[in-house]
């Protein structure tokens, strides 16, 4: 007899066990859980627990069925399904079997395709599956069946071509049932798996349920919402607690109407073409009529306000039409709000007034456009790319979580971790003619987009600019073009970019600057605007974006061509932005004589970052006011102008705002000579700035002159050549590097001596 210790209260486990297969109770359950949760993972009742678990799966079709639906849901918990899984494929099979009501028959069915399709191999062949469907006692069931094949090899992306053109014939011959049920799930399901190849036949089965869906409307909630909610409960990864929070399910009629919406707008063009001249003929008394205004209104105008629509389509103003010439729309309550709340004329004269004042350039685009791409047969990340033309009509709304959300989706799909698709060409010239239209918000994240786009990650370009040739035009590891695919769909906005020199605000300044500058084969076209408007710019630090832009653009150029522009603008430079990206530009030259000029600059602004940094460090950790760093020892920024936000917002700089990592950055895999220069000048720094600048420079120094050993080795002195031994010496003459604890551990992460008479000896080679 096992006996378990619940609640000071001890419960004989095979007594509970008896309860639940006969007559449980809420507490038998309560019991349960308390029992599992608690003693799962303890050494002296593991293997046993473990062990009973497994025979009552094994028997499961023993228990009452209360019992039946609380074991099933605990079988997605990650550590019962590893003691569990080889057992249901023949706990399955007979509770199928089992004499029981539908209700309970229908969810052990739930359960076994949830399970099959997500953890068992193989999956289910389509012959079981129809099987299966031809064995329901009732048309819900079978609906709900059919919503199944078709996830699996309809609308299933990894699914095996010859298989899904199978089920997808299965689905077809479900369109001539008897049941109107059958029929319209069925119709549903195609209109979802072939989108813009779904015919008009498909298309008038589910627009006859939509205009009058008041007898399909639970049935559908049932099938798509809560039977596809199995109640799942994870007993083993988390101590039981009874409470549960449960968000707030959406009604039957909103996920009707939302599911409907979308479902139409993924034909793509059909919407325009067939389905909602359709729904115009819908809007009868008799009909539901306030979901089709909604569909109507969602599909014909996006989510925009039709006030900021300064030029229709056609369609457009039919719609605009039909609502503005049935009054008895408007004697609707809730039809009248819907339509006043995007401003829709409310009789012919407001019409009217309103399509003469259509002469003035669009604020918006004509977004119809958008759908005589063929999105459903390209891809990005997740498969066909049919959602990318809502996504691009909802970074224009007024919305900002809206058009927050719609970003994001576009950086996971188009753009998924840096990889871009063949989607992701085909949206780029929708991208760059939003910028053309007033009412778009944000231009400066779609020029932002354009070059993550263009470039990937473009911290990889920063200090190694890239080999255009090789990454943007080779096949070689683009079999199907997509990169120079997207640098040809990029560079036809170059002219467009330029613009935002001149008309933009500063944001878009910068973002259209950043672009500019990675269009070295074309940069004829980028150059000239470039070196005019950074004459006109009063603005320093977008005046020192376009001064590194130029220099990147001209970085293939013979260095001698360029040196007096870059120069005259540093010897010209009050500001502290121009200074450090004159600096820069000339550092990138590669001429030695000029980069030995212009380092001290550069590590004084390496400096003065590193201090600032400290300061706010110090400051967050509430230390006493006359331990921080002081402004006035902030060297290049003493004169107070140092603004973080600045910072922030040039392109150059790292998404955490650090230009010590930007300018140590043109420090890396340098050619002895330069090399050697660099680390001179950082040990001269090291000997005259500050304890906290000593950290950063340290690293930055080790780094260009030694590697990291394998873990626990350390250097051999024998191994060192001579210019890392006299590196090594000149740290031992900096007596204030040694007074910062940090500095050790960096020494020492380089396999070296940690103290300063340890280093001495190694260097004496005793």
């Amino acid at each position: 007899m096992s006996n378990y210790t619940i609640e000071n209260e001890q419960i004989n486990w095979e007594i509970l066990i008896n309860h639940l297969k006969n007559d449980p109770t809420d507490i038998d359950f309560r019991h349960f859980k308390a029992i599992v949760s608690n003693h799962w993972h303890q050494e002296s009742t593991q293997d046993r627990l473990q062990a009973d678990f497994l025979g009552i799966y094994l028997n499961l079709e023993q228990f009452n069925p209360r019992s039946q639906a609380f074991f099933l849901s605990f079988i997605f918990d990650y550590n019962i399904r590893s003691v569990i899984e080889k057992a249901m494929p023949r706990t399955f099979e007979r509770l199928l079997k089992q004499d029981t009501t539908s209700d309970h028959h229908f969810l052990i069915l739930r359960y076994f395709l949830a399970f099959q399709f997500q953890f068992l191999s193989p999956k289910p062949e389509l012959t079981q599956l129809q099987n299966l469907l031809d064995t329901q006692p009732s048309s819900e069931a079978q609906a709900f069946v059919l919503t199944q094949i078709n996830a699996q090899f309809g609308t299933n992306i990894y699914a095996n071509p010859v298989l899904q053109q199978q089920g997808l014939e299965l689905l077809q011959t479900y369109l001539r049932s008897s049941s109107p049920l059958l029929r319209y799930v069925t119709a549903f399901e195609l209109l979802k798996s072939q989108r813009f190849q779904a015919s008009e036949a498909i298309i008038d089965v589910v627009l006859e349920v939509f205009g009058q869906p008041s007898s399909m409307m639970q049935s559908f909630f049932n099938l798509y919402h809560t039977f596809k909610t199995l109640p799942k409960v994870s007993l083993t990864n988390q101590a039981y607690n009874d409470s549960s929070d449960v968000s707030e399910p959406p009604t039957p009629e909103v996920f009707f109407l939302t599911r409907h919406i979308q479902a139409f707008q993924l034909t793509g063009k059909t919407q325009y073409t067939y389905i909602l001249p359709k729904l115009l003929q819908q809007l009868k008394p008799e009909n539901q009529v306030d979901f089709i205004v909604e569909a109507i209104i969602q599909m014909g105008f996006g989510p925009i306000s039709i006030r900021t629509q300064k030029r229709f389509t056609s369609l457009q103003e039919h719609i605009l039409t039909v609502f503005a010439t049935q009054p008895w729309l408007w004697q609707q309550e809730n039809i009248r709000e819907m339509l006043e709340a995007i401003e829709v004329p409310a009789n012919e004269m407001e019409l009217n007034i309103l399509l003469s004042q259509q002469t003035e350039p669009g604020a918006l685009p004509d977004f119809s456009k958008l759908y005589e791409v063929d999105w459903q047969n390209t891809s990005h990340a997740y498969g066909s790319a049919t959602d990318v033309p809502q996504l691009l009509m909802k970074i224009c709304v007024a919305n900002v979580e809206v058009r927050k959300s719609a970003w994001w989706h576009l950086y996971g799909n188009l753009f998924h971790q840096g990889t871009r698709y063949p989607a992701t060409v085909l949206a780029i010239p929708f991208f760059i003619e939003l910028l053309d239209y007033e009412g778009v918000p944000d231009k400066h994240k779609i020029l932002q987009y354009l070059t993550h786009c263009l470039l990937g990650y473009p911290e990889a370009y920063i200090h190694q600019p890239p080999n255009y040739e090789v990454d943007f035009f080779s096949t070689t590891y683009d079999e199907e073009g997509v990169q120079a695919g997207l640098y040809e769909a990029i560079s036809k906005g170059i002219s467009r970019y330029t613009k935002f020199l001149n008309e933009g605000n500063d944001e878009e300044k910068q973002a259209a600057i950043f672009l500019l500058a990675w269009f070295y084969p074309l940069k004829d076209k980028a150059l000239p605007a470039l070196k005019y408007f950074i004459e006109e710019e009063e603005n320093p630090l977008i005046q020192a974006n376009m001064l590194l832009a130029i220099s990147y653009l001209t970085s293939q150029d013979d260095p001698k061509d360029w040196m007096s522009f870059f120069n005259q603008w540093l010897q010209a430079a009050e500001e502290d932005w121009l200074k450090l990206a004159a600096a820069i530009a000339i550092y990138r030259l590669g001429i030695q004589s000029q980069q030995a000029e212009v380092l001290p600059i550069l590590l004084n602004f390496l400096s003065a970052s590193l201090l600032k940094n400290e300061a706010i460090e110090e400051e967050d950790e509430g230390e006493d006011e006359e331990e921080l760093i002081q402004p006035e020892d902030l060297e290049e920024f003493a004169d107070g102008e140092y603004q973080e936000e600045a910072w922030l917002s040039f392109p150059w700089i790292d998404e955490a705002g650090n230009p010590e990592t930007f300018i140590a950055g043109f420090f890396e895999n340098l050619p002895t000579e330069q090399n050697q220069l660099v680390s001179q000048a950082l040990l001269q720094k090291m000997k005259t700035g500050s304890l906290f600048e000593s950290i950063e420079l340290l690293r930055i120094l080790l780094r260009l002159n030694f590697t990291t050993p394998a873990s626990g080795k350390t250097q051999n002195f024998t191994q060192l050549d001579e210019y890392q031994r006299s590196v090594l010496q000149a740290l031992t003459e900096i007596e204030q590097l040694w007074q910062v604890g940090n500095n050790s551990l960096i020494i020492k992460s380089y396999g070296l001596p940690t103290g300063l008479e340890d280093l001495k000896k190694f260097l004496a080679n005793q």
